[in-house]
């Protein structure tokens, strides 16, 4: 989710950064629940414990700052695959204002 979260700006966007990777971070709970472990550039949990869906509740200032990245990747063609699955999930996040 690395990609998806701006790696520099302002104080007060890197604070709101910080807050997001702090809620998304595994925990040890999480590492022996689902029996994680690190594989080649990534994260893997054992299937037998079933599949890992978890909810996050994000401010709308944190959403905010991922679809301002997500747009930024989009504009120079930088969105892969790879990330297709999570973006389409933040923007679920993402409900418009009504007038």
């Amino acid at each position: 989710m690395g990609e998806l979260l701006p790696p520099k700006a302002n104080r007060l966007t890197m604070i709101i950064v910080r807050d997001i990777l702090n809620k998304i971070d595994i925990t040890q709970n999480d590492i022996e629940e689902y029996g994680i472990t690190i594989e080649d550039n990534g994260y893997k949990w054992n299937q037998e414990r079933g599949n890992i869906e978890k909810v996050y509740d994000f401010t709308e200032a944190e959403i905010k700052v991922m679809l301002e990245r997500i747009d930024e990747l989009d504009k120079s063609n930088s969105i892969t695959l790879d990330m297709l699955n999570i973006v389409d999930k933040i923007f679920q996040l993402y409900i418009p204002a009504t007038s």
